[in-house]
């Protein structure tokens, strides 16, 4: 007599149901889920990390934390520098300033558990440091072209003070209102406006910004201890990368000069 595949199966000590027929049409990932077995995925965590891991993009991707963290701390910076200010003057008419410290206890903790603690490692690194002085320099560097053209046709006077107040402004939200640090960046500026003229052209757009990037990022602990307090105003990265583009945008605007001039002689 002929066994039947149940009759089978229960010689074999097999429980129903656990021989499962195919699917008409069934795709392969349907019938994995039919059957319980999961896919071998990539783990992506696995996979990022290798990557970052790789030299060259492990320094880039440090650096780029660096770029990162300073901005973040400049724009916090810049709430607390208000209310730094409003701290002072309640000071000076014996008012409560218990709201704005608290405030700006606030935004602090903010700055650090944000944009700070989360890097610490890769922000100690040689190109997270790196990272972190060109993120403080770009606020400087940034606006210069167009400050300066805004402010090309004032006199002597008026226009030192027009191209150092963006600096004292960037400068306070980069020390988070400290009213001694905003201070010398503020002086630095001045100083190296009144220095170089206006004639300096693109020199001046770089190279200026560049130093005083330099200072704020001494002042605020960013170049490490041994650039802090008057060692702040020793010339670092910010300068060189300023020299940097300074001598390109010269070298460019040369090029471009003479191929102008070239071209009014073939026409003339």
């Amino acid at each position: 007599m002929a066994e039947t595949l149940a009759q089978k199966a229960a010689r074999l000590g097999m429980k129903p149901g656990a021989v499962q027929s195919p699917v008409v049409g069934e795709t392969l990932a349907q019938k994995a889920a039919r059957l319980g077995v999961k896919p071998a995925g990539v783990n992506n965590y696995q996979v990022d990390s290798a990557v970052a891991n790789v030299p060259v993009i492990k320094q880039l991707s440090s650096a780029g934390v660096g770029i990162g963290s300073a901005l973040g701390r400049t724009a916090i910076g810049a709430l607390q520098a208000p209310l730094q200010v409003a701290k002072g003057l309640g000071k000076l008419v014996r008012a409560d300033t218990s709201g704005a410290e608290k405030m700006i206890g606030g935004l602090e903790k903010v700055k650090q558990n944000v944009y700070q603690k989360p890097f610490e490692k890769q922000l100690n690194t040689v190109s997270g440091k790196i990272g972190t002085a060109v993120g403080t320099v770009i606020p400087y560097i940034a606006p210069v072209g167009a400050i300066n053209k805004a402010t090309q046709g004032l006199s002597y006077i008026p226009r030192i003070a027009a191209r150092t107040v963006p600096d004292i402004m960037t400068g306070a939200a980069q020390t988070g209102g400290n009213l001694k640090q905003t201070g010398a960046i503020g002086a630095t500026s001045l100083a190296v406006n009144a220095v170089i003229p206006g004639a300096a052209g693109v020199f001046r757009s770089s190279v200026v910004p560049g130093y005083v990037g330099d200072v704020a990022s001494g002042l605020t602990g960013q170049r490490g201890e041994d650039r802090t307090g008057g060692k702040a105003f020793i010339p670092g990265i910010g300068t060189a990368i300023g020299t940097g583009l300074g001598t390109v945008q010269k070298v460019q605007h040369g090029l471009v000069k003479k191929v102008l001039e070239r071209k009014k002689i073939c026409k003339n």
